[in-house]
């Protein structure tokens, strides 16, 4: 089969209009701008949609005959039964990484500086994360965090809209990791799920050469071993990612970062720094991942 084309609408931001995609999805598709007066052939055709969408484009593409392919990328895995759905969990490694490449990130050598304990960069209001700076209490004195919803930025940061947090939240500043140990990762869900949702605030602290602890869902950490990364058991008891009840995984979280003694890293822990680094940014990797988890579905689909 020839190339085939995905038709996208302006006015429907979907994964492929990203341009730092673009270079990886247009060796495998063409790209169409939609266009209501034109007969699209059905045998080589996608419609693109996306999953927040409600005009009902996708609906109306589909009672035509075509084929629609939802981009799920950003939102937990949902599936609708009358159209693919795009979907990898590794999605937010796969934007980190090509984010680091496109901005030069990458190229991030670290030089620490300590001044602060930990570094932790939070956004949204989330009860979980008012529960973490509760119990942290005087210990956020020596941490470098962020809170942009009541208003705590980070220093140097750049200008934040709530409503389009994209370039706020892809900004990287190397002061912040050379000035701290660690990160602690406030992560979007702690609830227990048979799906694991790690979103950027855990692999970025992967592509800048920091350990982390994370507050987020049971069985995180497993899952970022699972797909080859270390993390630092010589560091912090990592029993927490296995403790189901929320309560009882807070605590155990806490109780890392206040007893964390600091001191230069251990051999060990840079070669795990080095590691987690090159493997984020390793964009071949991704850009094969990519290929097997979004492109080979979308023409598998077709040819059903």
């Amino acid at each position: 089969m020839s190339k085939l084309n995905l038709v996208l609408r302006d006015s429907d931001w979907t994964v492929f209009h990203a341009h730092i995609f673009e270079g990886v999805f247009k060796k495998h598709f063409n790209y169409c701008v939609y266009d209501p007066s034109v007969t699209y052939n059905k045998l080589d055709t996608v419609f693109v949609s996306n999953v927040i969408s409600r005009d009902g484009w996708h609906q109306q593409m589909l009672r035509k005959g075509y084929k629609v392919a939802i981009d799920n990328i950003w939102q937990k895995s949902v599936s609708r039964p009358d159209c693919l759905t795009i979907s990898t969990p590794n999605w937010f490694w796969y934007n980190q990484c090509m984010i680091n490449k496109a901005n030069g990130y990458s190229n991030y050598v670290p030089d620490k500086k300590y001044s602060k304990l930990a570094f932790m960069p939070m956004r949204l209001v989330k009860d979980h994360r008012n529960d973490l700076i509760r119990l942290l209490g005087e210990q956020l004195d020596d941490i470098l965090y962020s809170y942009v919803s009541k208003g705590i930025y980070l220093p140097n940061d750049i200008p934040h809209d709530l409503t389009t947090p994209g370039p706020f939240q892809q900004n990287f500043n190397k002061e912040w990791y050379d000035a701290t140990y660690f990160s602690i990762v406030a992560e979007t869900y702690v609830n227990h799920s048979d799906k694991i949702f790690v979103t950027e605030k855990t692999f970025k602290p992967l592509g800048f050469f920091h350990p982390f602890i994370v507050l987020g869902q049971p069985g995180t950490l497993q899952f970022l071993r699972n797909n080859g990364f270390e993390t630092y058991s010589e560091l912090f008891d990592e029993s927490y990612d296995s403790v189901i009840d929320y309560r009882e995984r807070l605590k155990l979280v806490v109780k890392q970062i206040v007893e964390f003694q600091k001191q230069d890293y251990s051999t060990l822990t840079w070669d795990k720094l080095k590691y987690n680094f090159n493997l984020l940014n390793n964009v071949e990797l991704v850009e094969t991942k990519l290929v097997n988890e979004v492109v080979a579905p979308i023409y598998e689909y077709v040819e059903q």
